[in-house]
């Protein structure tokens, strides 16, 4: 009698990039945590996970058990849609990779060697850009995009004008199903999506390179070089920060 034979595994293209999700959870709820001034048997007291999982948590350790999570989040004052939703989708990391293919950003690419010829430069740039891809993809999924919009800081006020106009459009006039295939369209080209949206033009690509130009950020450039290995000290916009408990929702 033959043995049936065991069904394969389903592939992982990225493994290194699962767990680097799996770090961002962790480090996310550490920054939350020590925002609101928990220690971590506070956190214990309150969620009922023992301090020393919540610290193999946060340390990027040990994978996040859901059952945890929840309590975690519960504890925390934070929905756990949310909070997945910063860490994961809203992460640049799942579009980055897809920015210098486009046109658009080819033509970026020659005004930055004109101007700044700075090593890493157009890397960040495409960070940025990956940025507003991931932030556009937060509001379609926010149950209050336009208020989320006009919460956020931005490197410049033409960039907010566009962010909260596009906020006001998600929350007023766009259907779920409209927002679902809006979604896909990022997935697949998230620079082009965000032309279409008016959430990239010359304008704003000028506003960023201005912003690089002038700044500096070490803690994400030391980011950028360990995960990219992207060597800059310019900074990053980054506008997933810990919210106000259940503030703008799922």
């Amino acid at each position: 009698m033959k043995q049936k034979k065991k069904p394969a595994r389903p592939p992982t293209d990225q493994p290194g990039e699962i767990l680097y999700y799996s770090r961002l959870v962790g480090a996310y709820l550490r920054i939350v945590r020590t925002a609101a001034g928990f220690s971590l048997r506070d956190l214990e007291a309150m969620s009922g996970v023992s301090d020393s999982e919540i610290f193999k948590v946060e340390s990027g350790a040990q994978d996040c058990r859901l059952e945890s999570y929840v309590r975690i989040c519960g504890a925390l004052g934070i929905t756990w849609g949310h909070a997945l939703d910063n860490c994961l989708a809203g992460q640049f990391a799942c579009y980055v990779d897809k920015i210098p293919g486009h046109a658009f950003f080819k033509g970026a690419e020659k005004i930055v060697d004109a101007e700044y010829p700075v090593d890493g430069f157009i890397e960040l740039l495409a960070v940025n850009i990956a940025m507003c891809a991931a932030f556009m993809a937060h509001l379609i999924r926010c149950s209050r995009p336009s208020e989320r919009a006009r919460d956020q800081d931005y490197p410049s006020p033409y960039i907010k004008e566009k962010f909260c106009a596009f906020g006001d459009v998600m929350q007023k006039r766009m259907a779920p199903l409209d927002r679902l295939s809006f979604l896909k369209v990022i997935e697949s080209d998230p620079l082009e999506a965000l032309i279409a949206a008016k959430l990239m033009d010359h304008q704003i690509l000028k506003d960023f390179i201005a912003a690089q130009s002038k700044k500096k950020s070490e803690s994400m450039g030391g980011r950028l070089e360990r995960d990219y290995g992207i060597s800059t000290d310019a900074p990053t916009w980054t506008p997933f920060t810990p919210p106000e408990p259940d503030k703008f929702g799922p």
